[in-house]
């Protein structure tokens, strides 16, 4: 597949607002690359989405980014190789905001060791107590305008077990803390918000109660330094039994443009 690049205009969309005007974003005669972050691989809006862009728009190339190779997205890629990529990660890209200089605030899960740790408040990766497998971790990283250099990336994430332990299956990859949403302020402080499921997530300054149970979680918003190297507060939201519900582990829309939070807060 080959795009030819000139004069490019950006723009974040999401998926629901393109299934109901799509025609305002698409303009005949022009060449589009639409770049979709689908953790899973399978919302039926993003599905659907890409199954009609492909079906009618032949100049529209795609790169899907997804942690599931067997998910209908990334799926429909191989169906459509000379329009269609999909790039597949163990590490996920959950979210993304951008301050006014341009520097991009990113946050996500990883259960890489390997993964790039620089100037953090958390430089190595949690997850010693457990034994054969990779626990996942949150993190937070800031790049600069030009997307060349790593100004700061850091782990947020804690135990899963209380001693040492090991799966029962001896899964490679067991799922732990992740970060769903990321807003900046005009300071460069980072908001962070996701859902903890390890015993020991960080908290600072707070006096949240911690899970008690394994099959608890906790859904987190943390405040981190201008420049990356300080956790300047961490909380809980609520604890319970199955927290993933995204209303409580993501920002707004807006949230990712950089205004959402005020500064000094």
């Amino acid at each position: 597949m080959r795009l030819r690049c000139s004069l490019a205009l950006v723009l974040f969309i999401v998926t629901s607002t393109l299934l109901t005007e799509f025609e305002e974003f698409h303009h005949p005669g022009r060449e589009y690359l639409w770049i979709s972050f689908s953790r899973s691989g399978e919302s039926p809006e993003g599905v659907a989405l890409l199954e009609q862009a492909l079906d009618r728009h032949r100049e529209i190339r795609h790169l899907v980014i997804t942690c599931n190779q067997q998910g209908p997205m990334a799926q429909l890629c191989l169906r459509h190789p000379d329009r269609a990529v999909a790039l597949v990660l163990d590490d996920a890209v959950n979210a993304v905001a951008v301050d006014g200089d341009g520097s991009a605030y990113v946050a996500g899960e990883t259960y890489s060791a390997d993964f790039p740790s620089r100037g953090g408040f958390q430089p190595r990766k949690s997850g010693s107590h457990l034994v054969n497998s990779s626990l996942g971790n949150a993190f937070v990283a800031k790049l600069g305008p030009a997307g060349n250099v790593l100004i700061y990336s850091s782990f947020l994430g804690g135990e899963i077990c209380t001693g040492f332990c090991q799966s029962v299956f001896g899964i490679p990859q067991f799922p732990g803390d992740v970060a769903y949403g990321i807003a900046v302020d005009a300071t460069g402080h980072a908001y962070v918000t996701g859902l903890a499921a390890t015993y020991t997530f960080p908290l600072v300054d707070s006096s949240s109660v911690r899970k008690q149970e394994d099959n608890q979680d906790s859904a987190f918003v943390a405040k981190v330094s201008a420049s990356g190297n300080a956790l300047l507060w961490s909380t809980f939201l609520r604890t319970g039994y199955s927290e993933a519900d995204n209303r409580w582990t993501r920002f707004p829309t807006g949230a990712a443009t950089g205004t959402a939070a005020p500064s000094g807060t």
